[in-house]
């Protein structure tokens, strides 16, 4: 969920959001030095990409957000399409996101295979009609979560 949407559902005062907003973002890009791509990452993605498979991100980002936080990573090429929160009324666990992804890629909910690490990621999945995957090495709370597999490991995307 955006921080934007979670500020509100926490009632949090109209005019206190743009502050809270304006400090969540100079931490987050002081902090960007820590951030780390998860082991086993990158060669799946270039594996996928080499196979041409067409993958998608859908994330509760915004542009600017991922701008700093996920594009210095250098991974944008490895996906057909990105969507933020920003770009859509509805962000997760809405299927709104995942079914504009799903368009910009070509594809259909029976073709597509979301992968996440949230309650909001799989009940943004079967919102969707998409069957979804558990990224058990992303998940805090993996044990709660319902999903249609669950994933120990990156390699295993190759096997879908």
């Amino acid at each position: 969920m955006p921080g934007r949407k979670s500020l509100e559902k926490l009632a949090i005062p109209a005019e206190r959001i743009e502050p809270v907003m304006a400090r969540w973002e100079t931490l987050s890009r002081d902090r960007l030095h820590e951030v780390e791509v998860y082991e086993g990452i990158i060669p799946v993605l270039e594996a996928l990409h080499a196979a041409g498979k067409r993958c998608g991100i859908v994330t509760s980002r915004t542009r600017l957000q991922l701008g700093y936080g996920f594009t210095p990573l250098g991974l944008n090429h490895y996906f057909d399409a990105i969507v933020c929160a920003d770009d859509i009324e509805h962000p997760k666990p809405a299927p709104d996101g995942l079914v504009e992804c799903i368009r910009r890629l070509g594809g259909s909910a029976e073709q597509a295979v979301y992968i996440g690490d949230s309650a909001y990621d799989m009940q943004c999945a079967a919102a969707a009609g998409v069957k979804s995957g558990l990224a058990l090495w992303g998940s805090e709370t993996p044990d709660a979560l319902q999903a249609d597999m669950r994933l120990t490991h990156p390699s295993e995307l190759l096997l879908l």
